[in-house]
C-alpha cells in the first residue's frame, strides 16, 4: 500500500480538504485514502485514472462545489 503522505498528517490537517480519486488509478488506490477521510472530504469517480482524460466534466463540477463551499 502507498500513499504519497502520510495518514497521520491528511486526518490532522485542519484546512478544508476534497480528495477525488478515480477508481483506476494507478498510483495512489481509493480503498488506501477513503478509511482516512470523512465522507463529505472523500468521493471516486468509476473509470478515471491518475490524469483525468475524459473525465474532465465529472472532475470539474465537483471541484467548484467544494470551493463554493470552503471558501
Amino acid at each position: 500500500t502507498f500513499i504519497p503522505f502520510g495518514t497521520d498528517q491528511l486526518k490532522s490537517h485542519r484546512s478544508p480538504k476534497f480528495i477525488i480519486c478515480g477508481t483506476e488509478d494507478m498510483f495512489v488506490r481509493a480503498s488506501d485514502l477513503q478509511p482516512v477521510l470523512d465522507p463529505e472530504e472523500f468521493e471516486t469517480i468509476s473509470g478515471a485514472d491518475h490524469f483525468w482524460i475524459g473525465f474532465e466534466k465529472q472532475l470539474g463540477p465537483r471541484i467548484v462545489s467544494f470551493f463554493s463551499r470552503a471558501m
